[in-house]
């Protein structure tokens, strides 16, 4: 996954963080990718912590889209 923006010719930096879907608890597969100079600074811990928060895996999202788009407010 990409994390945040990174502009071409910039160096990227893979980092392992254990992510799971918040619904479900299955692991995220592969690794977080973020640029370097993004990777140094604070609002990085913060755009972690956010997407560990809300983080739903493939199946868990589809649903609530499904769930979603049959109630009569989601139709909107």
């Amino acid at each position: 996954m990409i994390l945040g923006t990174i502009r071409p010719g910039e160096r990227r930096v893979r980092i392992t963080e254990r992510i799971t879907c918040t619904k479900c608890m299955r692991q995220a597969p592969g690794g977080i990718v973020i640029s370097e100079s993004n990777y140094q600074g604070g609002e990085f811990r913060r755009m972690i912590a956010e997407f560990k928060a809300s983080y739903l895996c493939g199946s868990c999202r589809d649903a609530v889209r499904v769930a979603r788009s049959r109630t009569p407010e989601g139709a909107g």
